[in-house]
């Protein structure tokens, strides 16, 4: 399990949007690759504003990160968020920073 800050940008120096809590789960192993189950929630601060995302995703055996595009599903949320369904594709910088887009659909 994790929690972090998430920014309006990938730098310590910007503003905080909230928090970032997550849990991770291996359901399948591999010779070289394990697939994660994840959830995530994203919680603006000042708000009850929360995205629940969830989704597998393959990693490689014995590392907690990975640098291929990750694609999960947004399956609900609370404040403006009440009932979102949608995307979020993350993708891990050089830096090492996560950049999340999130799309929702109607």
């Amino acid at each position: 399990m994790w929690n972090a800050h998430f920014h309006n940008k990938p730098n310590e120096s910007s503003s905080v949007l909230g928090n970032v809590h997550g849990s991770m789960f291996i359901i399948k192993a591999a010779v070289g690759f394990q697939d994660r189950l994840t959830s995530v929630e994203f919680d603006w601060d000042s708000s009850n504003d929360s995205l629940v995302i969830s989704g597998v995703h393959a990693y490689p055996t014995n590392r907690t990160e990975t640098d291929t595009l990750i694609h999960r599903a947004v399956i609900g949320g609370t404040g403006k968020f009440i009932g979102a369904k949608g995307e979020i594709t993350s993708s891990r910088l050089d830096s090492g920073w996560y950049r999340h887009e999130i799309t929702l659909v109607e």
